[in-house]
């Protein structure tokens, strides 16, 4: 009798922890799509930023250029 409530203690505690490792396993599942998730949109700002990086690099490449070109109207 005592092996019995002793077998049915012990099933009842292992289903327990195995629910508790499946919850802890979904939460961790969700925490890493998440994570995913920020990764992408890492690299998209890290594009966007190399991006606008060369745009800045023109329009500062133009305003040399008009200045340049102001300064010489101004001799002329």
């Amino acid at each position: 009798m005592m092996t019995i409530i002793l077998g049915v203690l012990v099933f009842l505690f292992v289903f327990w922890y195995v629910s508790k490792v499946k919850v802890l396993g979904e939460q961790i599942y969700k925490v890493a799509c998440y994570l995913d998730e920020a990764r992408d949109r890492i690299y998209k700002l890290e594009e966007k930023i190399k991006e606008n990086e060369e745009k800045i690099a023109d329009l500062e490449y133009k305003i040399a250029d008009l200045e340049e070109e102001d300064e010489e109207d101004l001799f002329i």
